[in-house]
């Protein structure tokens, strides 16, 4: 928690202590080399923690600092060495930042135009990113916030970014025979916000919360293929609701395999 960053020594354990970081380090990626910049840590530190707390990108290979506006809650590095990181401000929204390490440029990522014309486009919580076999880059999330639900999953890497899929629930509807019940949403789509993606063959596994479905690429088939009985810790700083209790999802590697998940709150 000092913001250390040491090497392990496999044969006696023995500590050596390589960087020294202002903070505990939230995020650390290995960034292979590209152009002039030498291959080596990148590491994602909070610099002030606040209900809007911020964050600072640290490139131990170049020694740049990018400092951030607000906390980055999703990290990804894809293969061009672009640096993703996402915010999740719950009932606040979200963003998305491009990091450039060969150039050292910074770019913020505008939303997708909005369904709605009568409303300015912006970002729900990213939670995530994935990038496909093909090379694309995916943003998903969404926002949870006293009941009402939203997700999303835009593509970010092109010259302009584009929603490819998006559902908005102010709340579950009422049933019309008994106004005074309310209606679960059709369970063969999402209806809480999208938390992990997971490419797989021709189609994407995709985690909502307690809730496993399977789509298409082009997002149009939708199947709920498991629901997962999880524990969750309610409260967060900036929205009346949950964090997600999976952390990390880690995908059979062989056939017959089974799906790995790490969680926050079943041990």
């Amino acid at each position: 928690p000092d913001g250390r960053i040491c090497r392990v020594d496999p044969d006696s354990l023995e500590l050596t202590e390589r960087f020294k970081l202002p903070s505990e380090p939230e995020w650390i990626i290995w960034a292979e080399a590209v152009g002039t910049r030498p291959a080596g840590l990148v590491v994602v530190v909070e610099s002030r923690k606040t209900v809007h707390h911020t964050s600072e990108v640290h490139d131990l290979a170049s020694g740049k600092v990018y400092p951030l506006e607000r906390g980055a809650s999703a990290c990804h590095l894809d293969r061009s060495e672009h640096l993703w990181l996402g915010r999740d401000s719950g009932e606040w929204g979200g963003g998305v930042v491009r990091i450039d390490l060969e150039k050292g440029a910074v770019m913020s990522i505008p939303p997708p135009p909005s369904a709605d014309p009568k409303q300015q486009p912006y970002w729900s919580g990213i939670y995530g990113f994935i990038e496909l076999r093909d090379g694309q880059i995916w943003a998903h999330g969404g926002t949870s916030h006293m009941g009402f639900n939203s997700g999303f999953i835009a593509r970010i890497d092109e010259a302009a970014p584009r929603m490819l899929f998006t559902f908005d629930f102010p709340d579950k509807p009422r049933d019309p025979e008994h106004p005074e019940r309310r209606q679960e949403p059709n369970s063969d789509r999402p209806w809480m916000p999208l938390t992990h993606l997971v490419e797989q063959d021709d189609h994407i596994l995709v985690f909502s919360y307690d809730d496993v479905y399977r789509v298409d690429k082009a997002m149009k088939r939708w199947k709920r293929v498991a629901t997962l009985d999880l524990e969750y810790k309610w409260g967060r700083p900036d929205a009346v609701g949950a964090y997600p209790s999976i952390n990390l999802v880690y995908p059979p590697t062989r056939p017959g395999e089974p799906f790995l998940f790490s969680t926050m709150a079943d041990g």
